[in-house]
This record gives structure tokens, sequence and C-alpha cells, in this order.
């Protein structure tokens, strides 16, 4: 064997041995970023609109577990989210999902018929909103960009806030849904 050939070989090896040998990257959520999943397990949540109707929205399938890509480990948990008695054929299910990432804390939120789906809420801005009179600080307002709401996903807007989870939804009738507590 001449040396080249030795050489290469030997760096080959060790650059293997460092490859298989490095430690996992774990990015674990902390307790305040598990605050973002307030609910319980098999929540229901009532909203009304002004004519009195009422709407149920369930929360399910907690989840906690790991997002895996090599040697990194992303930590993530959430909840399903569904409307009850849903007669539509699309768009049927929402997440709400706290992950942690090299890029860090990403918060998502998509609800049954909105066209937004998986939206980073910790890139928006918080706002301070009114909804039936009470004041609601830190909430995330999700809009559907003009043209992507249809008959099978008419939810326009959604409101949701760390504190309260989703307070607001409206539809692309006009219809506004407050959820009653």
């Amino acid at each position: 064997m001449n040396t080249k050939h030795y050489l290469f070989t030997l760096i080959a090896g060790l650059i293997l041995l460092v490859i298989s040998c490095s430690k996992p990257t774990y990015h674990q959520l902390t307790d305040s970023d598990m605050l973002w999943r307030l609910y319980p397990d098999e929540t229901v949540l009532y909203f009304q609109n002004s004519s009195g109707n009422i709407d149920t929205i369930n929360i399910t399938d907690k989840f906690k577990g790991y997002q895996v890509s090599g040697n990194v480990y992303d930590e993530e948990a959430g909840y399903t989210v569904t409307l009850e008695n849903d007669t539509l054929a699309t768009g049927r299910e929402g997440k709400i999902r706290v992950s942690l990432t090299d890029a860090g804390l990403i918060v998502e939120v998509s609800f049954p018929h909105h066209p937004v789906v998986s939206y980073p809420l910790s890139m928006v801005p918080l706002a301070t909103d009114t909804i039936m009179g009470n004041v609601f600080e830190g909430v995330y307002v999700s809009t559907a960009p003009l043209g992507t709401t249809s008959i099978n996903k008419p939810i326009k807007q959604i409101k949701y806030s760390k504190q309260f989870g989703f307070l607001e939804f409206s539809d692309i009738n006009g219809e506004v849904w407050y959820r009653v507590f």
C-alpha cells in the first residue's frame, strides 16, 4: 500500500469515526413553550354568531414527540382541531402545534376550513382586540389571503391568544362567531 492510499484511508476513517460518534442535538420545549398547549385533551369549545346559532369545536388527539432529521431531534407538541357535525368534504382538520428547531420556537395554528395551514404565529405581531366587550392582549390574527377562500374553505379569519386559545372566527359571508366562555 503506498503512502497516499494509506493516508487517504486513515483520513476517511477518522472522518467517518467523528461523524458516527457525534452527539445528537435535542431541541426541547420549555415549560413556557408548553403554555401554548393550554387545552386539556378532549376539550369542547362553543362559538355563537349574532343569530344565536352555536358551532362546536373539538380539541382532541393531544400529542408530544420529536421530529428527527439525521442527528437533530426537534420536540413538538399540539392537538387536532375539528368542527363538530362537519359536512364539508375537505379541510376538515386543523392543528395547534408548537415546535422548537434551530430557527427557534415555532407556534402554528390552523383551523378547519381555513385556507392558511401551518400559520407560524411566532412570525406575526401581537394585537390587542376587543371581542364582545372584553379586551384581549396578545391576540394573533390569521386572515386568509385574497382568493384563497371558497365554498370548501369558507373560514376567512381566526383569532387566537396564548392565554385563552381560539377567540373568534369569521366566514366568507361576513358571519362572525364568538367564543362562548
